[in-house]
């Protein structure tokens, strides 16, 4: 299998954020889910947000995610379209 550009980059977040937790357990690796549903997939969205809930380190993903400009995939309990509406807000705040 072979791995885009954007995979490698969106892997390579992912470890990074791992690193920050260390060894305690996350629900979005034990889940099987998939954290990478495209913009269609209501879904695979919602049910991936759901599991985002439950994780005690969400918020810490999604500053992991904010800082990385992280345009792929659902953390921290956001889709892209969602982060990159945080950053404009906080931007202009």
């Amino acid at each position: 299998m072979m791995f885009s550009t954007e995979d490698t980059v969106a892997m390579r977040h992912v470890m990074d954020f791992l690193d920050t937790v260390g060894d305690q357990p996350l629900p979005c690796t034990a889940s099987g889910e998939d954290f990478y549903p495209t913009d269609k997939e209501y879904a695979a969205i919602e049910t991936a947000k759901a599991i985002c809930d439950t994780c005690p380190f969400e918020q810490a993903c999604l500053t992991v995610a904010l800082r990385n400009n992280e345009q792929y995939g659902i953390w921290g309990g956001t889709t892209p379209l969602e982060r990159r509406t945080l950053k404009r807000q906080h931007h202009h705040a």
